[in-house]
């Protein structure tokens, strides 16, 4: 049981943080009813959130062989073959999900569009499906981001290095979780449970022991 010193000092953080204006803080009681996060920020101890813009998304499923002949003309990258692994290149990205199953995010600016995926995948015979409206991205930096993630993960977050991903759950909410950097993650999320999610992220930031001054 945490010292009534650490209880006080957490009782005090909350007290700041519920001061502040919806806005100011990130909470969720100023979003969008549809569950997007729009632009919100939380910072804590350390650790920086950020709620990503919305960002075009296709699940796509089918044979790797002809999955990678779909995206290697139009986003630069093959389809990964290997689990829980993250093929980046300048048009896109393109997410493991299982041995039949991809995430690809086209990039906003320079990558594919959504008729030439479309067509492409259909000419393979492939099935694509944009889930672009049903996922959040939450973006997670700080050398505490996975002191925060441990908080509600199960996963073991050591097996996740740089350049891959994994489908989990955060707080008994199914995510995917991807490594961007050594400090650097994302977590995409159903928007049904957006909102949870980021109540829960901004909770748990709250009981994080601060940093030593």
């Amino acid at each position: 049981m945490p010292g009534t010193s650490t209880r006080a000092a957490f009782r005090s953080r909350l007290l700041a943080r519920s001061s502040t204006t919806p806005k100011e803080r990130g909470r969720m009681s100023d979003l969008k009813p549809e569950g997007a996060l729009d632009g919100r920020t939380l910072k804590e101890s350390g650790i920086q959130v950020t709620a990503g813009p919305r960002t075009p998304r296709f699940n796509v499923r089918g044979q790797s062989t002809a999955v990678s002949a779909v995206l290697e003309p139009l986003l630069g990258v093959v389809a990964p073959t290997t689990p829980n692994t993250v093929h980046r290149g300048e048009k896109g990205r393109v997410d493991w999900l299982g041995p039949d199953e991809w995430l690809v995010a086209p990039a906003p600016d320079s990558g594919p569009s959504a008729d030439a995926l479309h067509a492409a995948a259909g000419a393979q015979g492939i099935a694509l499906v944009e889930v672009s409206d049903g996922l959040v991205t939450i973006h997670l930096s700080g050398p505490r981001a996975p002191e925060l993630l441990r908080a509600g993960m199960p996963y073991d977050l050591r097996a996740l290095v740089e350049g891959t991903c994994a489908q989990t759950r955060l707080a008994q909410a199914s995510v995917i979780i991807a490594r961007e950097a050594d400090a650097r993650w994302q977590l995409m999320v159903r928007r049904s449970m957006a909102d949870y999610v980021w109540r829960w992220l901004d909770a748990a930031l709250l009981r994080l022991t601060p940093n030593p001054v």
